[in-house]
């Protein structure tokens, strides 16, 4: 009895040590890394100096940061779309997420700031609303509980970035795309910009023009 309770601890025994081992060299290791590379703080804001940036420039590289950290919330986001065990289909299967051209639709005016259409046999809405600031808001309801959201700034108005607060050069535009009110993208696209990351349906100011001569009648 005493050789067979040996045979059956020797192994058991063997395990626990080689994973101590394992530990003991993978653990330590972590730490090393932590210590000997500290976290760098963002210094895209400043010049090879200490001198702060102009506030046009700094716009301008808080513009880059926000749009260059939509590319991770967009994996994130398919990734958690793609989980076999929610409610949510496939991200790309989203109009919204499409971003369609909503060419050559017929408007209907259903309220004073709301618009309704038919994309491919199901209704679309398109809502426009004027803000405190001046600026313009145009919001694409799918039927596939999908929106997307443009803000246009006014003269003067304001937009929190990365954590601080940024007045917005006039027509400005703010892009949110996001399912059952799950933000999936959002980029901002300044007047300067050189690429169109933003690419805003024409045929939302259609909607506004047709609104404008509903609420005038």
């Amino acid at each position: 009895m005493q050789g067979s309770d040996d045979i059956s601890i020797s192994p058991i025994a063997k395990a626990l040590s080689t994973i101590g081992f394992a530990m003991n060299n993978v653990i330590p290791n972590k730490f090393a890394i932590k210590k000997n590379h500290p976290p760098q703080k963002d210094d895209e804001f400043k010049r090879s100096g200490s001198d702060p940036l102009p506030p046009e420039e700094r716009l301008e590289a808080a513009v880059k940061k926000f749009n260059a950290a939509n590319e991770l919330r967009l994996v994130a986001e398919t990734n958690y779309f793609a989980e076999l065990d929610n409610d949510y289909n496939l991200l790309q299967e989203y109009h919204a997420y499409k971003n369609p051209e909503l060419n050559q639709l017929k408007f209907n005016p259903v309220s004073k700031d709301t618009v309704t259409a038919t994309l491919k046999g199901k209704q679309i809405e398109i809502k426009c609303k004027m803000l405190e600031d001046g600026s313009k808001q145009h919001e694409i309801n799918f039927d596939d509980g999908s929106r997307i959201n443009y803000t246009t700034f006014a003269e003067g108005g304001k937009m929190k970035i990365n954590g601080e607060e940024f007045e917005m050069p006039a027509g400005t535009i703010l892009e949110v795309k996001s399912v059952n009110g799950r933000v999936f993208s959002q980029l901002i696209q300044t007047a300067d910009m050189k690429i169109n990351v933003v690419n805003k349906p024409e045929i939302i100011d259609k909607a506004e023009e047709i609104l404008n001569e509903y609420n005038q009648g």
